[in-house]
């Protein structure tokens, strides 16, 4: 059963209520990316704060945080449409790492050697950090865009291989080797989101199938569970993609969400909740993460929305 609480006053505990991205951190935090500034939930008092970004509080809103990410040694990057923004993870000050000059970012990693990546629509982003023996990037430092042209999304596998995401096509590309491979998706579709399962296979999201890929072989969802809705998957928009403790493929769409049990065999559609006898839109799902409670945290354009498998309960 899904149902909806929205406690009052708790959409002013957030920047803003569109919700860009979510990233949970080494430290059990969640970092909440809004159109309108940063928050951090603290799970120790379970409340929300408001992180200025440029040292300053007029500076800490009004800046839209597109893509969220955490670097080997704990600093917190997040991505705004005129920089790229460090948050020591001593709390200490922030600092402007790399000027983007308007090119919005919509995905970001770090890899093992700390060097950060993006997806935007001029390339992918590369951005290394300084030679120095002070583990700062250099406040002047000048992006460098690799393999020109629109990158929908990028995600790392076992901290050695970039997946990068463009239209239908997918690269894995190599850290150690340089060596890059190109895969593009059954259905040509625009790859829009990837989860590295547990048994060394892979689920590729693209606008409107699931795939399974593992070793030579590759298939939409669908046909590796029959009870799975075709016409379902196909009507859908996916936006993003989540693989929870429980086997649950949970799927954004442009207007609500897909669930897919592989544990209890349910293909469920999800586009509003009930509150006092009311159907509430979900909206666009925009990001979708989990805790280490394995509670599930889903980015919208209308709020926050938070679920808790235990008790079955979805809030706003």
């Amino acid at each position: 059963t899904f149902t909806e609480l929205l406690p009052a006053g708790s959409r002013e505990k957030l920047a803003n209520a569109r919700i860009n991205c979510l990233y949970y951190d080494k430290d059990n935090s969640m970092w909440i990316g809004t159109g309108n500034g940063l928050n951090r939930f603290d799970p120790v008092d379970s409340r929300y704060e408001t992180v200025l970004l440029a040292g300053k509080e007029s500076s800490g809103t009004g800046l839209s945080v597109s893509a969220l990410c955490q670097s080997p040694d704990g600093a917190l990057f997040a991505a705004t449409p005129g920089a790229i923004y460090r948050l020591a993870a001593d709390g200490g000050n922030t600092q402007r790492v790399a000027e983007l000059a308007g090119i919005p970012v919509t995905f970001m990693i770090s890899d093992a050697s700390g060097t950060l990546w993006g997806a935007t629509g001029e390339g992918l982003l590369k951005i290394r950090r300084a030679q120095l023996p002070v583990s700062h990037f250099t406040s002047t430092a000048t992006p460098k865009f690799i393999s020109p042209g629109e990158i929908t999304g990028i995600s790392l596998v076992a901290d050695r291989i970039i997946l990068v995401y463009r239209g239908g096509n997918y690269e894995a590309l190599n850290l150690r080797t340089r060596e890059k491979q190109e895969y593009k998706t059954l259905n040509g579709g625009r790859v829009v989101g990837f989860y590295a399962l547990s048994d060394n296979r892979m689920a590729v999201l693209s606008e409107n199938n699931l795939e399974i890929a593992g070793g030579n072989s590759r298939k939409s969802v669908y046909d590796i569970y029959s009870w799975v809705n075709k016409d379902q998957l196909r009507q859908a928009v996916f936006t993003c993609l989540l693989f929870d403790s429980l086997s649950g493929f949970w799927l954004g769409t442009e207007d609500g969400l897909q669930l897919i049990r592989t544990d209890s065999a349910k293909h469920r559609v999800i586009r509003s909740l009930r509150f006092e006898n009311q159907d509430l839109k979900i909206g666009r799902v925009y990001d979708i993460e989990s805790d280490k409670k394995h509670h599930i945290w889903i980015a919208t354009n209308d709020g926050l929305i938070y679920y808790n498998p235990q008790r079955g309960d979805l809030y706003r």
